[in-house]
């Protein structure tokens, strides 16, 4: 007979005395919609612990996906509208998080407020989570908050898990809008064969579709697809001019359809079919030897 599967188990206890909301869930794998409704995250600090699984998360313009054995740090300046969705597997991570009104009471709001640049609406920050931090989150989702030993230990481990995503914050400064761009650019030219969607795009970037579009175009002076079109063409020519590549082998490294397709774009983007154009090189550089 096959194993029983395992109960599924969540926590959840908001700790009057550290201001900190703490949640964790434990459970197998769950049928979850492909489109996750949007609802609105408050302003505050969230630090998420992902013992298994994976995640995909949206705040605002930025998209995550924060991976097993990882911790996440959120901080966030204002409500912003905010989404996850789990991957199809089983799942065990553990939030702690604690809202602007409690960093009031705790007087954090002043640091809290130091976190942001100007008109930066949230910072985000992934770091690998260490052995305590995963011993912690473990601690809260094996204890009950019904008996008072038992959450004091929770208390604690949330405590602790809140301090050290604190460290990874503070420690690591955010990348700015351009430097996510860039980033994202290095990833397209490392994997032109790919078929990228704009949801892919935006997942590297980590922003949201409509905002890597219309940031892209101010930094790149095209959209992610017509640049990308034009790297596949200059790597194109590159790989027939230089490395005298077969047309039809070309394309298929650059991800293109078929060789007509490639000859066509090629066409467009340099005025002639990349075989014309090596040819009347060739007769150039013959020319030239023979004067």
């Amino acid at each position: 007979m096959p194993p029983a599967a395992t109960p599924a188990r969540f926590v959840e206890h908001r700790s009057e005395r550290l201001h900190l909301l703490v949640r964790g869930a434990d459970h197998p794998p769950l049928a979850l919609g492909a489109h996750p409704a949007a609802r609105q995250v408050q302003a505050g600090l969230y630090v998420t612990v992902l013992a298994r699984g994976g995640l995909r998360l949206h705040c605002g313009d930025c998209v995550s996906e924060p991976r097993a054995l990882g911790m996440q740090v959120l901080a966030v300046r204002e409500p912003l509208p905010w989404s996850a969705q789990a991957s199809a597997c089983a799942i065990r991570v553990v939030g702690v998080s604690m809202l602007r009104p409690d960093l009031r009471a705790r007087q954090l709001e002043s640091w809290f407020d130091s976190l942001f640049a100007r008109h930066e609406p949230l910072r985000q920050v992934q770091v690998a989570a260490d052995a305590g931090s995963l011993q912690l989150a473990g601690d809260i989702l094996d204890s009950d908050p019904r008996q008072p030993l038992q959450l004091l230990r929770l208390e604690a481990a949330a405590q602790a898990i809140f301090v050290q995503g604190i460290a990874a914050l503070t420690g690591t400064r955010a990348p700015s809008r351009r430097e996510r761009l860039l980033r994202l650019a290095a990833a397209l030219q490392a994997d032109l064969a790919r078929a990228w969607t704009l949801a892919d795009m935006a997942a590297e970037a980590g922003m949201s579709a409509r905002a890597l579009s219309e940031s892209f175009g101010r930094e790149f002076g095209a959209s992610p697809f017509v640049w990308l079109r034009q790297q596949r063409l200059l790597q194109g020519r590159h790989l027939v001019l230089d490395e005298g590549l077969p047309v039809a082998l070309a394309a298929e490294r650059l991800g293109f359809s078929s060789a007509a397709h490639f000859c066509t774009a090629f066409r467009a983007q340099f005025g002639e079919t990349p075989s014309r154009l090596r040819q009347r090189l060739a007769q150039q550089g013959g020319a030239g030897q023979s004067a």
